[in-house]
């Protein structure tokens, strides 16, 4: 990662907008620069503001939140910081700002916009806090507090590092390079073991508590399941033939209520038919008027037609008589309109013929005069122009003559000086060529040459290579030799290896006794399982015999219990009785008085009185006593009985116990017994251990066996790759053979084409030789001399000479003859002088005459047609002959349209006379079709035909009333058929004689009773299967429990060993370990920094000691120092490298190409200063920026590169150099 620039605006004493560019010079001069300034004057701010751009946040101030803004410059309302920085070779821009409400300084913060882009093509990846946050994290690869430890390093801080307790130095190392993550791990390990253990001992919980049904039950309820089987068919077809009896029974009592309903819908259709005949017999009677109806509509439309033809004809009389009036008024329109009109023409022709013959000639006389006026005086204005440009051009010419002279004076002068290059155009070309094939010479030499040097590197490569092919060659001949002699060898052994056995034998053997060692571990499972199901079976008898002689003691115990509780409960009724008799006599004995008669004896006599009373309150207490014993007895027998139970079914269990163990005992030895026969060997399943020595024994034989065949595959393997490499060996041998001969056959060819180069050389030689002689010959006559080297630009250079040279003599012809003409011009430039002179004077004088007789003509016109225009005095005469005309043609138009009406009226008449006509011949032909249909149909009048008919509505209901009942009594007798049918089909059931006499009630009774009875045989089915069900359930799940607490415990070891080793409550032991390893690599760095830093000194751990650090001295024989023993400036070295360290360690996803220094060399002396600035230097060349925060002079006079802040004296505020100002 690294910083590219730095914008930044009102951010604490820096008040203003800077930009610090350092892709820039002088940053890129020199990548190390100081950022200089007194104390306060706002150094590190420039750290703050990268870091704002960023994160959002300070080292110093921590989250910059609408709340809490503390590095905004007093006074101002707005703030921001942006970064370009770049990671990876791409370039991103960081944005953060924040301002107060309506930009006043006392406003109200608000929140603050961020902003992450690209600077390339400013597409936008993030423009909120979280995801910006998210996205800087992910690109660059660090946050906040690693960006801060491995960009911006503070010495004070690892000062702290080097000097801290160990304790302290966990948690710095924690802190600074995130490995809290495995003490993380170590808590979540003992978390899972504790877990794991805790499940574990829930299993076997489980399993201890699993209660199995008792054989006998078992078979019990299967007997009884079977039974309840057989029961339950019977019942069902018991309940099926009542439900089939049922139905019959209700399917024929439904029918009869069927038909009965049927017949009787039936008889009200019918009857509903019937009360409908009246209507129907309307929709009868209508049928014959119906028919002759479309004749009688027909006549009446035919008189209503007779009817209209009238009623028109009548009108088109009216309307002819009107229009025959009207015509007569336009009539006389039209006279009066064509007088007015001629009247209007007669006017217009006397204007034209003024027009025409007077005003017309005049104004085409003045503007003729006009005309001629302008024409003269834009032609003397053109003169006087023209004499101007004359005036102009002989003044040029006489310039141009002057100049060209001149440059005719030089050209020749030129000429003269170079008069021998006149002969040397001719012979330029041949010159050329001849210098072409010298040239070509040289190149051909020189490829020569070339050549020549390659063959020669190429025939001591050949050489070289041939000797190399030899000593090959011979070293596969001797390597060939050794591989076949050591082939002999591995042949024998292997012949010695298998002696009268093969492999595949030996495999069939080793096979066979793999499988014996397979039983031999079976039989060793089945004897572990015997030998503990038989120690626990011991244990049960044990423990059984203690439980029987507990529960006779226990049982004791209570009979004893119960005599005491029996006596105990004797003696409190009767201290209960007494206590109510002492009640009684206390009340007797209070009411006693002197003289009277005691109420029990009679006597007149009470000593009682004298002796006192009797202490009733004793008696109480002794009852109270006696059934407090009482309560305790009861207690103690029912907490007896309890344990008695408890025994009891402790005994019940052990029971089942011993007795499936006893079955396990025997499953164990049938077990045992089939897999004996394949060892042939007899061993007891009861004598320990005899199924471990076998096993042991046959693994003995296994390991021999296959100690034999592994030897007998090497010796195998080692044969057959000394086959082979004895095969490739003489392979190779071939090869070299074949590469000498080519290598051999090469060097020849290259002989040949040395000789070969080296005669075409000395040719070339001679001939090159003789082509300059002839060359310099040829040039020595035109007093040039070819020079030795750079011919071809020599030659070029001279011919551009002779083409100037040719240039300059065409030029100077082509002057002389410029500037005849030029003579020629001028002379003739006087000519036209001359003649434009007398052109103006003769124009003059025809203007003066063109503008006397122009006034003259212009007064005439005005008093014959004063300043009107002919164009709008004709225009207003058309306009008004125009009115006149479309006035009189308005007119006629209405005339023709009258007379077209009148025509129209007419016709409308003749054709509607026509129509009237015919009218009446078809109104008589249709009255006698009419009166004959209704002479034919049963009606005397037309009343009776009218009165038949119905209307449309009336009709439509009737005729759908009629289809109802006939669809309604069709449907019912279809009914009434299917449930005759059905009934038919009921009787003729071959259970119908016997049901007929049942009733349903009964039947219903007893269907209630049977389907009762198989409810309780399935509910009853239900529970034993469901029991059964369960016991298996349980049986497999006992099984599959101690199988899933095996897998289980396998589990739990792996995570017990991996808890021993990282695993503890609070995360301590995996976290010490990582630390440690991330120590010794931040002190692999740090000794790399120190190395170039203060070569002195090395860092390590401490032996035994977890994280304390020491220092090596080297120049004292490797003496082991403490850190506490280094002097400030070789601290300050040793924290520098740490520093440097940690940012690489810090840094390893993403590359650190700047680093800022904040400070922290105030305490070092000048040696260890310069020491400190060397490594920086060095640090520099490896291609880091770095910035140095500091005020020490000694550095600002060793780095040249300074970026000063400066304080304005008493405003609490500072500046950067006016360059570093930000003008967007």
């Amino acid at each position: 990662m690294k910083i590219l620039s730095l914008r930044l605006k009102n951010l604490n004493s820096l008040k203003g907008e800077w930009k610090i560019d350092f892709t820039q010079s002088p940053f890129t001069d020199n990548g190390l620069f100081a950022i200089t300034g007194a104390t306060g004057a706002g150094k590190t701010t420039l750290l703050d503001a990268i870091c704002l751009a960023i994160y959002h946040k300070t080292p110093r101030l921590g989250l910059l939140t609408q709340s809490s803004n503390e590095a905004m410059t007093r006074g101002e309302s707005e703030c921001c910081s942006e970064v370009e920085f770049e990671v990876k070779g791409k370039a991103y821009r960081a944005f953060w700002s924040m301002r107060r409400s309506h930009k006043k300084a006392d406003g109200k913060l608000q929140a603050a916009e961020v902003e992450l882009a690209e600077v390339e093509g400013g597409k936008v990846i993030a423009s909120q806090a979280k995801k910006k946050l998210e996205e800087v994290e992910r690109i660059t690869g660090l946050d906040f507090d690693r960006f801060t430890k491995s960009m911006m390093l503070s010495q004070g801080q690892f000062a702290a590092f080097l000097n801290a307790k160990e304790s302290e130095r966990a948690e710095l190392l924690e802190e600074l390079t995130g490995t809290e993550i495995y003490g993380l791990i170590s808590e979540r390990v003992h978390q899972h073991w504790s877990e794991s253990k805790q499940t574990l001992i829930a299993l076997e919980s489980r399993a201890q508590g699993v209660q199995l049904l008792d054989i006998a039950y078992r078979e019990s309820l299967n007997e009884e399941l079977s039974s309840l089987k057989n029961q339950h068919g019977t019942a069902k077809k018991e309940k099926e033939s009542f439900d089939q009896c049922a139905n019959w029974i209700k399917e024929k009592t439904d029918l009869a209520a069927e038909l009965s309903q049927t017949s009787q819908s039936l008889i009200n259709a019918e009857t509903a038919l019937a009360e409908a005949k009246p209507e129907l017999d309307k929709l009868a009677d209508a049928e014959p008027a119906e028919q002759i109806k479309p004749l009688h509509d027909k006549l009446s439309d035919i008189h209503n037609t007779h009817r209209q033809y009238t009623e028109s004809l009548e009108s088109l009389r009216k309307q002819a008589t009107e229009l025959e009036s009207e015509c007569k008024d336009v009539d006389a329109e039209v006279k009066v309109s064509e007088s007015a009109l001629q009247s209007t023409k007669v006017a217009q022709q006397a204007l034209e013929d003024l027009i025409t013959q007077t005003v017309i000639p005049l104004d085409s006389d003045i503007s003729q005069g006009k005309q001629k006026q302008s024409s003269l005086q834009s032609e003397i204005h053109e003169k006087n122009n023209k004499k101007q440009a004359l005036d102009a051009s002989y003044q040029q010419l006489r310039t141009k003559l002057k100049e060209q002279s001149d440059t005719i004076a030089e050209s020749e002068k030129f000429i003269e000086q170079n008069a021998n290059l006149k002969d040397v155009a001719p012979k330029l070309e041949g010159w050329k060529v001849q210098l072409t094939a010298l040239e070509e010479s040289s190149r051909e030499l020189t490829e020569i040459d070339s050549n020549l040097s390659s063959l020669g590197i190429q025939q001591a490569e050949h050489i070289e290579k041939q000797k190399k092919i030899e000593f090959e060659l011979e070293l596969a001949h001797s390597k060939l030799k050794s591989n076949k002699e050591k082939e002999l060898q591995l042949s024998s052994r292997h012949q010695a290896l298998s002696g009268a056995s093969s492999l595949e034998g030996l495999e069939a053997q080793q096979q066979a006794m793999n499988q014996q060692v397979i039983v031999t571990h079976q039989l060793q499972g089945f004897q572990e399982r015997w030998s503990l199901v038989s120690n626990e079976q011991q244990q049960l008898s044990q423990k059984m015999a203690q439980q029987e002689s507990e529960l006779k003691l226990r049982n004791q115990q209570r009979d004893s219990l119960r005599e005491q509780y029996k006596s105990q409960n004797q003696l409190a009724q009767s201290l209960a009785q007494l206590v109510t008799q002492e009640e009684h006599l206390a009340v007797y004995r209070a009411n006693l008085r002197d003289d009277q008669p005691c109420p029990l004896c009679g006597s007149l006599e009470h000593p009682i009185l004298a002796d006192g009373a009797v202490s009733v309150p004793e008696t109480i207490a002794q009852k109270e006593e006696a059934e407090k014993y009482l309560s305790e007895l009861k207690r103690q027998g029912e907490a007896l009985s309890v344990e008695i139970k408890s025994v009891e079914f402790q005994f019940s269990e052990n029971q089942s116990k011993l007795s499936a163990g006893q079955t396990e005992l025997e499953q164990l030895q049938l077990q045992w017994n089939q897999k004996l026969p394949a060892l042939d060997t007899t061993i007891d399943i009861v004598t320990p251990s005899s199924a471990a020595i076998l096993t042991a024994s046959l693994e003995e034989k296994v390991k021999a066996s296959q100690s034999q065949i592994s030897q007998l595959k090497a010796a195998e393997k080692a044969l057959e790759e000394s086959q082979k490499q004895t095969s490739t060996l003489s392979e190779k041998a071939v090869q070299l053979e074949n590469q000498l001969k080519l290598e051999t056959k090469d060097t020849q060819l290259i002989e040949k084409k040395q000789q070969d180069f080296a005669e075409r050389k000395q040719k070339l030689e001679a001939q090159r030789l003789e082509q300059r002689q002839d060359l310099q010959s040829a040039m020595s006559e035109a007093n040039l001399k070819v020079p030795d080297q750079n011919v071809e630009l020599w030659i070029n250079e001279l011919k551009d000479q002779v083409d100037a040279f040719q240039n300059k003599e065409k030029h100077l012809s082509e002057l002389r003859h410029s500037v005849t003409l030029v003579l020629a011009e001028q002379k003739n430039l006087d000519s036209q002088q001359s003649e434009l002179t007398d052109a103006l004077n003769q124009l003059q004088k025809q203007l003066v005459e063109t503008s006397d007789l122009l006034n003259e003509r212009m007064a005439k016109r005005a008093e014959v047609f004063a300043n009107k225009s002919v164009d709008d005095e004709r225009l207003k005469a058309r306009e008004q002959v125009t009115q006149a005309e479309r006035s009189t043609e308005q007119i006629q138009i209405k005339h023709k349209s009258l007379k077209e009406k009148q025509a129209s009226l007419s016709g409308q008449q003749s054709s509607i006379n026509n129509s009237l006509s015919n009218t009446v011949v078809s109104k008589s032909q249709i009255q006698s079709e009419w009166e004959q249909a209704l002479s034919s149909s049963p009606f005397d009048t037309v009343e009776q035909f009218q009165s038949a008919l119905l209307p449309i509505e009336e009709k439509a209901r009737i005729q759908q009333l009629k289809q109802s009942l006939n669809d309604s009594i069709t449907q019912l007798k279809a009914i009434q058929e299917s449930a005759n049918q059905k009934l038919s089909a009921l009787n003729r059931h071959e259970k119908a004689s016997e049901w007929i006499d049942f009733k349903l009630e009964d039947i219903q009774n007893q269907q209630t009773e049977a389907q009762r009875h198989l409810e309780g045989l399935t509910k009853r089915e239900g529970e034993i299967t469901q029991e059964l069900v369960s016991d298996d359930k349980r049986r497999e799940e006992q099984s599959s429990l101690f199988e899933e607490i095996e897998q289980y415990r396998v589990e739990y070891d792996d995570i017990q060993y991996l808890h021993s080793m990282i695993g503890s409550q609070k995360g301590d032991k995996f976290r010490k370990f990582a630390q440690g390893l991330t120590l010794d690599n931040l002190i692999y760095l740090a000794n790399k920094q120190l190395s170039r830093l203060y070569g002195r000194y090395q860092l390590q751990r401490k032996q035994g000691e977890g994280l304390e650090l020491t220092v090596l001295d080297l120049w004292q024989g490797d003496n082991e120092r403490d850190t506490k023993t280094l002097s400030g400036g070789e601290s300050f070295l040793v924290s520098l490298a740490l520093a440097l360290a940690l940012s690489d360690l810090v840094s390893h996803k993403t590359s650190i190409d700047s680093l800022f220094l904040d400070e922290g060399f105030g305490t070092l002396d000048a040696q260890t200063l310069d020491i400190a600035l060397d490594a920086l230097d060095s640090l520099n060349a490896s291609g880091k920026m770095i910035g140095v925060i500091s005020h020490i002079e000694a550095m600002k006079e060793r780095i040249p590169v300074q970026l000063k802040v400066t304080k304005k004296s008493g405003l609490g505020i500072s500046e950067l150099a006016p360059e570093y100002r930000f003008n967007p």
